[in-house]
Protein backbone atom coordinates (compact mmCIF):
# COMPACT_ATOMS: atom_id res chain seq x y z
CA UNK A 1 0.00 0.00 0.00
CA UNK A 2 3.12 2.27 0.49
CA UNK A 3 4.50 2.07 -2.62
CA UNK A 4 0.98 2.40 -4.66
CA UNK A 5 0.50 5.62 -1.95
CA UNK A 6 3.67 6.72 -3.25
CA UNK A 7 2.97 6.59 -6.82
CA UNK A 8 -0.10 8.14 -6.50
CA UNK A 9 -2.27 4.86 -7.12
CA UNK A 10 -5.14 4.55 -5.07
CA UNK A 11 -6.08 1.13 -4.17
CA UNK A 12 -9.78 1.47 -5.77
CA UNK A 13 -8.32 1.98 -9.40
CA UNK A 14 -6.22 -1.09 -9.45
CA UNK A 15 -9.16 -2.57 -10.32
CA UNK A 16 -9.16 -0.01 -13.83
CA UNK A 17 -5.64 -1.26 -14.18
CA UNK A 18 -6.82 -4.90 -13.91
CA UNK A 19 -9.24 -3.95 -16.48
CA UNK A 20 -7.40 -2.64 -18.84
CA UNK A 21 -4.45 -5.37 -18.72
CA UNK A 22 -7.36 -7.76 -19.30
CA UNK A 23 -8.16 -5.95 -22.34
CA UNK A 24 -4.62 -5.85 -23.46
CA UNK A 25 -4.69 -9.48 -23.38
CA UNK A 26 -7.37 -10.30 -25.37
CA UNK A 27 -6.28 -7.81 -27.97
CA UNK A 28 -2.70 -10.09 -28.16
CA UNK A 29 -5.01 -13.12 -28.31
CA UNK A 30 -7.00 -11.96 -30.93
CA UNK A 31 -4.04 -11.39 -33.13
CA UNK A 32 -2.47 -14.79 -32.11
CA UNK A 33 -6.11 -16.18 -33.34
CA UNK A 34 -5.28 -14.10 -36.27
CA UNK A 35 -1.97 -15.99 -37.11
CA UNK A 36 -3.46 -19.27 -37.33
CA UNK A 37 -5.90 -18.12 -40.06
CA UNK A 38 -2.94 -16.24 -41.70
CA UNK A 39 -1.37 -20.10 -41.67
CA UNK A 40 -3.84 -22.01 -43.24
CA UNK A 41 -5.04 -19.54 -45.48
CA UNK A 42 -1.04 -19.36 -46.32
CA UNK A 43 -1.24 -23.44 -46.80
CA UNK A 44 -4.14 -23.11 -48.83
CA UNK A 45 -2.79 -21.03 -51.22
CA UNK A 46 0.38 -22.79 -51.33
CA UNK A 47 -1.30 -25.85 -52.68
CA UNK A 48 -3.48 -24.28 -54.81
CA UNK A 49 -0.21 -22.88 -56.99
CA UNK A 50 1.52 -26.38 -56.63
CA UNK A 51 -1.85 -27.69 -58.54
CA UNK A 52 -1.51 -24.90 -61.06
CA UNK A 53 0.99 -26.76 -63.16
CA UNK A 54 -0.62 -29.84 -63.09
CA UNK A 55 -3.68 -27.81 -63.79
CA UNK A 56 -2.09 -25.76 -66.79
CA UNK A 57 -0.92 -29.61 -68.32
CA UNK A 58 -4.20 -30.90 -67.79
CA UNK A 59 -6.03 -27.99 -70.13
CA UNK A 60 -3.17 -27.97 -72.82
CA UNK A 61 -3.77 -31.75 -73.06
CA UNK A 62 -7.72 -31.70 -72.80
CA UNK A 63 -6.82 -28.67 -76.20
CA UNK A 64 -4.84 -30.91 -77.81
CA UNK A 65 -7.38 -33.56 -78.06
CA UNK A 66 -10.32 -31.46 -78.63
CA UNK A 67 -8.37 -29.92 -81.66
CA UNK A 68 -7.32 -33.17 -83.32
CA UNK A 69 -10.94 -34.74 -82.50
CA UNK A 70 -12.12 -31.63 -84.50
CA UNK A 71 -9.27 -31.93 -87.25
CA UNK A 72 -10.71 -35.40 -88.34
CA UNK A 73 -14.14 -34.36 -87.60
CA UNK A 74 -14.03 -31.86 -90.22
CA UNK A 75 -11.79 -34.25 -92.56
CA UNK A 76 -14.53 -37.12 -92.43
CA UNK A 77 -18.14 -35.20 -92.37
CA UNK A 78 -16.64 -32.24 -95.01
CA UNK A 79 -16.70 -34.58 -98.05
CA UNK A 80 -20.48 -35.66 -96.79
CA UNK A 81 -21.52 -32.20 -96.46
CA UNK A 82 -20.17 -30.88 -99.53
CA UNK A 83 -21.84 -33.61 -101.44
CA UNK A 84 -24.82 -32.32 -99.88
CA UNK A 85 -24.48 -28.55 -100.79
CA UNK A 86 -23.81 -29.48 -104.06
CA UNK A 87 -26.89 -31.97 -104.70
CA UNK A 88 -29.49 -29.56 -103.28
Amino acid sequence: DLILSLAGIEIGSLGIIRVLRLCRLLRLLRVLRWFTVIKELRRLIEMMAGCFKTLFWSCLLLFLVMTIWAVIAVELINPTVQQIADEG
